[in-house]
């Protein structure tokens, strides 16, 4: 993502977790959707969702269905490592006693 100037932003600082309640959906959204248009992500495309580097790269010889295979085994660490910030902020910052 670029931010302003250009300059590229860090993927983690685009992450915005927002509470259920607070979260607005169109009961619609799939009005619009044409279903012959969908497709698979390409290896290329999961890696980038996953947060791997763009010099990252799957053997010549790995399927389609091998890469989304090892992908699906993959965690992004900076969206874990975000999730986790989060949880243990709520468990110690919340007034509210936490059952173990």
């Amino acid at each position: 993502e670029t931010g302003k100037g250009g300059e590229e932003e860090e993927p983690s600082s685009l992450l915005l977790l927002v509470p259920p309640e607070q979260r607005e959906f169109q009961k619609d959204w799939a009005k619009d959707l044409d279903l012959t248009k969908l497709r698979y992500f390409s290896g290329t495309e999961l890696t980038r969702l996953f947060g791997f580097s763009k010099q990252f790269q799957f053997p010549p010889n790995t399927t389609l269905k091998q890469q989304w295979k090892l992908m699906g085994n993959s965690l992004n660490v900076r969206v874990c490592s975000r999730l986790v910030t989060l949880g243990l902020t709520v468990r110690y910052h919340d007034d509210t006693p936490q059952e173990d």
